[in-house]
């Protein structure tokens, strides 16, 4: 079910910093909502990177690998969201593992 800015449950708990096993739990029942972007084309993992916990989003990069190399609407990398949020070493050099040419890419 979506929502008002048409976010599965999945985002909408990636988006108020749930616990992994709650994000576990929600994608182990809508394996596709991985893949789902809301009104803004932002994923989970856009959103777990701006607000929930490193092991959130390291889970959710496991789960969709090509999730890094999506922009949402403003263009805006998980890599982008992660560095705002002044996140972990461990978490940006994953990302730019997935995504090594998103050290170069611009939000608009």
């Amino acid at each position: 079910v979506t929502g008002a800015m048409e976010r599965l449950a999945l985002q909408m708990v990636c988006a108020s910093g749930a616990r992994l096993s709650v994000v576990q739990m929600l994608l182990n029942g809508n394996p596709d909502a991985v893949y789902w972007k809301d009104s803004f084309d932002a994923l989970a993992l856009h959103l777990a990177c701006k607000n929930s916990s490193e092991e959130v989003c390291l889970f959710l990069l496991g789960a969709y690998i090509y999730g890094a190399q999506i922009g949402d609407c403003w263009d805006k990398l998980p890599l982008h969201y992660a560095c705002d949020q002044g996140t972990s070493e461990a978490l940006v050099r994953a990302l730019l593992k997935k995504y090594p040419e998103s050290i170069h890419c611009k939000d608009s």
